[in-house]
């Protein structure tokens, strides 16, 4: 005989299946949505909001309805949700960057959390109008490209659907104005080996009276790798040039054929008539080496990476974890050792500062100094008496760099105060360690998340001006961590994303490299 059914255990049930039911019907009209259903949800969730926590599952439920259509009218909304959202984290981000350098952390860490949201979604955005593929939505993205108002971000995402899409009577007709061939510049080093249509709008542009658009040039050419290029680049170092446009020709030159011979015409001439003709003929395939551009003999290098460029930030880390044997010392006293030699290989027309993180990021000056004699001898006593704390806050570390480098980083009409990063530490990064904030319900320490800090530096480095290199210096996974607790994984990623390399120091490797320089 079946035993009778308690009515609350039968009614728990009944309510346990419609909630499933319902959860069910939502997900199944979330899918369907119509365009103009999808548009509606869109224009409601993301409107300008003082309280915009309150509409966060909204608009989540509202981005999962837009997935996969592809209109003119998606598309639009989409543009007007990105801006609405920048508009509301814009001043959170800005008091944040104001007291990068000076808070110990904990009001930055309350600061990005209000912002970190936004952030998120417009990524998801981004990643929606950059699936986009119908002619009506490219059009859409194509107009954003004339619209000085949206966020450069938009109009970049708009300048690489528009490089798919027009050919090289149309670009260089948009070239003729800096913003047109800037765009076109970027959507051409966005299509790679693809964008050699653009090949000669990029080469006329090495001429260009402005220099920033002689850069953008250079850096689209390393790119679209087109055997032209190389004796473009070559005469590009006999002209008249900064010199430190000269060193991006080099370095792109390296990045092509995968050779370290400095800025010097008659060293890259020599090259080319002994064995470069066969990269002019195409019968060697360009793009296969490292980012570089300093002559191996020039001995102006740190932990194996030249120091060529003319405005230099070494991020370094100082937690805790650095004061682990290495060697002879510690990861500390071997990474200073080096810092310190980097900083004597300087010349005076150089520039340079220094960042250190832990819980928190301090910086030796306020802006970059010249490497003189003098600011150079008090970088080093500086050193040898900053402390060793807790936490390894590489974004806020990155973010502060970025912030240094100033307006050029992120706007095309102005030079980035910093052009190259090194980036060294001996770990993951993690979170502010506060009031228990770092600690997980089973006790170990959480990590912060790499993925947020690849996507911020996106942000922050929107023309790739800056190129960023990492080292580690010991810091192994241990033996079966998953991937994401491997740092080497995340280090390489960040140089790979911006142009640099990455190098990994173990012991024996740094104890080499004393004894070949004693």
């Amino acid at each position: 005989m079946q035993a009778p059914v308690h009515p609350s255990m039968s009614s728990r049930v009944s309510l346990s299946l419609a909630c499933l039911l319902g959860l069910g019907l939502a997900r199944h009209a979330i899918c369907q949505a119509t365009p103009h259903e999808a548009v509606t949800a869109i224009e409601r969730a993301f409107r300008r909001s003082t309280k915009p926590r309150e509409l966060t599952d909204a608009r989540h439920t509202a981005l999962r309805t837009t997935r996969g259509i592809d209109t003119r009218e998606v598309a639009t909304a989409l543009l007007q949700a990105y801006t609405n959202l920048e508009l509301e984290a814009f001043p959170i981000v800005q008091k944040r960057q104001r007291i990068l350098l000076s808070d110990n952390g904990e009001r930055l860490q309350a600061l990005r959390d209000e912002y970190q949201e936004q952030h998120r979604m417009q990524d998801e955005i981004l990643e929606q109008l950059t699936a986009m593929k119908s002619p009506e939505a490219l059009d859409v993205l194509q107009d954003a490209l004339t619209k000085k108002r949206l966020p450069l971000r938009l109009r970049i995402i708009g300048a690489r659907a528009a490089a798919s899409r027009i050919d090289s009577k149309s670009a260089k007709r948009l070239a003729k104005s800096l913003p047109g061939l800037l765009l076109v510049l970027e959507g051409a080093k966005s299509l790679e080996r693809s964008g050699r249509e653009f090949a000669p709008v990029a080469l006329d542009a090495l001429g260009h009276a402005d220099p920033i658009a002689r850069v953008a040039a250079i850096h689209a050419l390393e790119t679209i790798c087109v055997p032209e290029s190389i004796e473009a680049l070559i005469a590009f170092l006999e002209s008249d040039a900064a010199h430190a446009t000269k060193v991006e020709a080099a370095r792109a030159l390296c990045i092509l054929t995968g050779f370290e011979l400095g800025v010097s015409p008659v060293s890259w001439r020599a090259w080319l008539a002994k064995e470069g003709r066969a990269y002019v003929e195409g019968k060697k395939r360009l793009g296969e080496g490292k980012p570089g551009a300093g002559a191996k003999q020039d001995g102006a290098y740190y932990f194996g990476i030249p120091l060529d460029r003319s405005s230099i930030l070494f991020v370094h880390d100082n937690s805790l974890s650095m004061n682990q044997k290495h060697g002879d010392g510690s990861r500390l006293q071997a990474s200073v050792k080096e810092l310190e030699r980097a900083l004597d290989s300087l010349g005076e027309d150089q520039r340079f500062n220094i960042v250190l993180l832990a819980n928190r990021v301090w910086a030796f000056e306020e802006s970059q100094v010249q490497a003189t004699k003098k600011n150079i001898a008090r970088a080093k006593d500086w050193l040898r008496y900053q402390p060793v704390e807790l936490g390894t806050a590489i974004h806020n570390a990155l973010e502060a760099a970025f912030v240094l480098a100033g307006r050029g980083a992120h706007d095309r009409y102005y030079e980035p105060e910093i052009d190259t990063i090194f980036l060294l530490t001996d770990g993951l990064p993690t979170p502010y360690l506060g009031r228990g904030r770092n600690r997980g319900a089973d006790g170990p320490r959480r990590v912060e998340s790499v993925d947020d800090i690849l996507r911020g530096v996106d942000r922050w480095n929107a023309f790739d001006r800056i190129t960023i290199h990492t080292i580690l210096i010991g810091g192994r996974a241990r033996r079966n961590s998953p991937a994401e607790r491997d740092p080497s994984a995340f280090l390489a990623e960040l140089a790979k994303q911006n142009g640099g390399r990455f190098e990994r120091i173990e012991p024996a490797k740094t104890a080499k490299k004393d004894a070949k320089r004693e």
